[in-house]
């Protein structure tokens, strides 16, 4: 399920490093809502079922600040767990009039609609990210090295995607997966303090198409739970 959450901020600035105030705000609003369901949601998957994107409407970027048009901006959520999404949408009901902070500002839940889902029914598909794809390889030592879509980048992404969804799909349907570049730029975001590379852009996917739902409904690449890896189907 897909839902459109409009919200009213304090202040027409936010950080660059927003990502992690609206993971906050989902993981306070499921822990008002139920612990325990937090923390079977949140908590204990190792690979979380869920997605979103922000939409901002940009007057212009300096350092470490986003500065805005207006005090309105737009949170997309996707879940792929039907039952995972009727819980997001009562904790999401229950925020509704909450002041939740945003660092030095601080933002209203105003109101949440449900959005279309498309289902896909063929073995390919072009996507559009709507949130930056993460292409993370963690190396000896537990450090991370941040991929592009080049060549050497598809191999970890094929890989990590791979490792993520064999609990998930039987080997055999996970062996024709294959994932093209379209129309992809470059650029570099700010999380946690950390500031890495991510791909905006098109790509093709060719895979079962029970693989391309589960990615579209519960985003695609690393760390898709933190506000990564959003789709959108484009054909």
């Amino acid at each position: 399920m897909r839902f459109e959450i409009r919200c009213k901020l304090e202040k027409k600035v936010i950080s660059t490093d927003y990502r992690r105030k609206i993971l906050s705000f989902f993981k306070r609003s499921l822990e008002e809502y139920n612990r325990e369901i937090k923390k079977a949601i949140y908590d204990d998957p190792e690979r979380r079922n869920f997605t979103f994107s922000v939409y901002l409407p940009v007057e212009k970027i300096e350092k470490d600040r986003v500065y805005l048009k207006n005090d309105g901006i737009k949170v997309f959520l996707s879940v792929e767990n039907m039952m995972e999404a009727l819980h997001f949408l009562n904790a999401l009901i229950g925020s509704k009039g909450k002041k939740f902070s945003m660092g030095e500002n601080s933002f209203v839940v105003r109101s949440i609609h449900k959005r279309e889902e498309i289902e896909i029914v063929r073995d390919e598909v072009i996507f559009k990210a709507l949130s930056p794809i993460v292409i993370r390889e963690v190396r000896e030592g537990k450090n991370s090295w941040y991929h592009d879509f080049d060549k050497k980048g598809m191999e970890i992404l094929k890989k990590n995607t791979l490792y993520n969804l064999k609990d998930k799909f039987y080997k055999s349907s996970l062996e024709e997966f294959e994932v093209v570049p379209i129309k992809t730029r470059r650029t570099v975001v700010s999380f946690y303090k950390s500031n890495f590379p991510v791909t905006l852009g098109t790509f093709y996917v060719k895979a079962d198409k029970k693989i391309l739902n589960y990615l579209y409904k519960s985003g695609f690449g690393s760390r898709s739970s933190a506000g990564f890896g959003m789709l959108e189907v484009i054909e």
